[in-house]
């Protein structure tokens, strides 16, 4: 694996904005772009988006910036990162939200 990323994500409360971090640990990947969505995996909330913040990347660091959420949903946050030559990295992880 070249991008580092956790395998599970404990609790978050709704009100805290948490870094996901991701660490690339391959200096010879180019990192052309990188996003991130979010679906209900567990629960109801209409607007699941709503919990992805702003996200950002550096060559040796993807972070996006998780927020808000419903209390009692788990959300499946799915990253994409593009890379220089047409590869695309595909990383989903889990991420609860309960109220601490």
């Amino acid at each position: 694996m070249t991008v580092d990323f956790p395998n599970e994500l404990p609790p978050k409360d709704p009100a805290a904005v948490i870094p996901l971090v991701g660490k690339v640990n391959d200096p010879a990947l180019v990192i052309t772009g990188f996003t991130a969505t979010a679906t209900v995996h567990d629960g109801k909330d209409a607007s699941p988006n709503n919990i992805i913040g702003a996200t950002s990347y550096t060559a040796s660091q993807l972070t996006v910036m998780v927020q808000n959420g419903i209390h009692g949903v788990t959300y499946k946050v799915k990253l994409l990162v593009s890379l220089q030559g047409g590869s695309v990295f595909d990383y989903s992880v889990l991420l609860p939200v309960l109220i601490s």
